[in-house]
């Protein structure tokens, strides 16, 4: 199984997860550093004559924090790590607010850990929103993108269905819309030993823009018996087609309808 990070990365489940992990730990940290820090007002570390020094966990903690919600991201944890550095830096200014100190009850801090807290709960709704209007439940037929993919590797799994291998195949998608970056995509799946795809084909498809590894072909990569300068022409069809209804040519519905047919011959 693998996932898309912020970077647009793939990347398999497990890394993901503890990338997630990583930075779960890091926003507590942060949080927590934030809190010591500005519970005791100002402070210095080390401190000089007639400072307050930092507690002594306020540098560890927000060293961690920041570090480790960096390299979460990174590594992989995409927006839900961007949701949880964002929450972290929230708690802290909320718990500086709640705990004894000079900032307890103090407007500020609240203000500030309201802030903080905005962003990481409109991500969220607007992932909830994507998830109820392109989830598993929804047929591609309904919410997916023209395109044309192309064959990037085909790998050996040594596995196989009624005679017919099973590969593990990446392709690259380009949508027709120009407003969609291209992504990649590895799945898992059989194919005619009689037309085992190679690299450099392509093939017109229906994907969920959201979760490339979703996608239908229009004609089946392993039956796949379009010339590669055909598929071409469909892409650079769906190209003009866009263009068309950008310029305000035609409709939504008549691009719907006729990047369709274009693509498979299906109705919308």
């Amino acid at each position: 199984m693998t996932a898309t990070t912020l970077f647009g990365r793939r990347i398999s489940g497990r890394r993901r997860a503890a990338a997630i992990a990583l930075s779960a730990v890091s926003a507590y940290c942060l949080g927590r550093g934030i809190t010591l820090g500005i519970g005791v007002g100002e402070c210095s570390v080390p401190a000089g004559p007639g400072e307050v020094e930092c507690p002594p966990g306020v540098v560890p903690y927000f060293g961690f924090g920041v570090v480790g919600s960096v390299v979460g991201m990174w590594i992989g944890a995409g927006w839900v790590g961007t949701v949880l550095l964002l929450s972290g830096v929230s708690f802290g200014f909320f718990g500086a607010a709640v705990t004894e100190g000079p900032y307890r009850g103090h407007a500020g801090a609240i203000v500030w850990g309201t802030l903080f807290l905005v962003p990481p709960v409109v991500l969220v709704a607007r992932q909830a929103v994507r998830r109820i209007r392109y989830g598993p439940e929804r047929d591609l037929a309904e919410v997916g993108v023209p395109g044309v993919a192309t064959v990037v590797s085909v790998g050996e799994t040594g596995g196989s269905v009624n005679d017919d291998p099973i590969v593990h195949l990446t392709v690259r998608i380009d949508a027709a819309s120009q407003a969609l970056p291209p992504v990649e995509s590895t799945r898992t799946m059989p194919v005619s030993r009689l037309r085992v795809p190679r690299p450099g084909e392509t093939f017109a498809v229906v994907f969920d823009p959201f979760d490339p590894n979703r996608w239908e072909a229009a004609e089946p990569a392993a039956d796949a018996g379009r010339d590669p300068a055909d598929a071409g022409a469909v892409v650079r069809e769906l190209k003009q087609l866009t263009a068309l209804r950008s310029s305000g040519a035609i409709t939504d519905d008549e691009f719907a309808a006729r990047s369709a047919r274009l693509v498979d011959g299906r109705e919308p």
